[in-house]
């Protein structure tokens, strides 16, 4: 996690099955790849197999000290989103949130606040007084 502080947001996935819950909420990620990639998110699923980040695999001892961090409940489909200050600012159980809600959570998170009047600011220009 220490290699995304300042720089990503991450959104930890934890559903131990296959339910319907976990394939809607795929379909949804892959569905606004921008909207996940324009709020720096990257989505770090722990029970998939393999274990991924973003589709990469991860390690065992990574995916070990992860568990002892987030203490999932057992059996249970969570989210849990992770700040760029990498404190978790939201946590929901049981297919409780919806890919448009963890939006507007990002959305009003000061930072992203900044990002987004950061990024619709025009270009200054520098004036030349001779």
């Amino acid at each position: 996690m220490d290699d995304f502080a300042w720089s990503k947001r991450v959104l930890v996935v934890f559903c131990s099955d296959a339910s319907q819950w976990r394939d809607a909420w795929t379909a949804s990620l892959n569905a606004d790849a921008d909207g996940l990639r324009e709020r720096d998110l990257v989505v770090l699923d722990l029970d998939t197999d393999p274990p991924n980040l973003d589709g990469q695999p991860l390690h065992r001892d990574d995916v070990a000290t992860l568990r002892a961090r987030f203490e999932p409940r057992v059996g249970a489909c969570e989210v849990a989103l992770v700040g760029k200050d990498g404190g978790e600012k939201l946590r929901q159980r049981d297919a409780a949130v919806s890919l448009t809600d963890l939006m507007l959570a990002i959305d009003a998170m000061p930072m992203r606040q900044q990002e987004m009047r950061g990024r619709s600011q025009p270009t200054p220009q520098i004036l030349q007084i001779n």
